[in-house]
């Protein structure tokens, strides 16, 4: 009996996480890699967020930004790869190399920095847009869209508040909220008398 219990346990934890279909993020998370800090000017859904040491994934779109100095990155809009706004805030003038994959291929991109063009680069054949920026200290509102795109986005103040979650954290959480959900099948079952 209690071999069919723990299989049915096994079975209900693989539909569970199975169904997990977003992470939603909200100000004022935020996510920390080097001197690089990620947040969020609303609630995001993502259906993955991979956290490594030298770069972040939402969906399929890798952000690995470099900068010389501390870089507060604040999202807007990351819309279906043609899409993507943030403020860019630096405490120091230095440079920043920003490197995002997964985007459309072999598609023109532009870029505007506070809304004046900037330069339309050219993905690779595996979507990888690649710029490089001179970055006074302050705020910078980056926008890149697809060439074909037409629609126009005004950045607002940067959310300043800090909160680092560590990709551990999220992982507790997860096994917390399966461990709690077995938790109440084994109430449930030891009530029905199945126990």
């Amino acid at each position: 009996m209690n071999k069919k219990i723990l299989l049915l346990i096994g079975l209900i934890v693989l539909t569970l996480v199975g169904k997990v279909s977003a992470v939603q993020v909200c100000p004022p998370t935020t996510f920390n890699i080097q001197n690089e800090y990620y947040r969020f000017s609303t609630c995001f859904n993502f259906s993955v967020i991979q956290v490594n040491t030298t770069e972040i994934t939402f969906n399929t779109t890798v952000f690995n930004i470099t900068s010389t100095n501390q870089i507060n990155i604040t999202f807007y809009a990351l819309a279906n790869y043609t899409l993507i706004n943030f403020i860019s805030n630096t405490t120091s003038p230095g440079t920043v190399w920003f490197n995002i994959t997964g985007l459309q291929t072999s598609t023109n991109y532009t870029i505007l920095v506070n809304n004046t063009y900037n330069t339309t680069n050219t993905t690779t054949s595996r979507g990888n847009l690649s710029f490089e920026l001179s970055h006074g200290a302050g705020n910078r509102n980056i926008y890149i869209r697809a060439s074909t795109t037409q629609v126009r986005i005004t950045a607002k103040k940067p959310v300043t508040d800090v909160v680092t979650i560590s990709d551990n954290v999220i992982k507790i959480v997860g096994i917390a909220l399966i461990v709690g959900a077995l938790l109440v099948i084994v109430i449930a079952l030891q009530k029905a008398g199945h126990i």
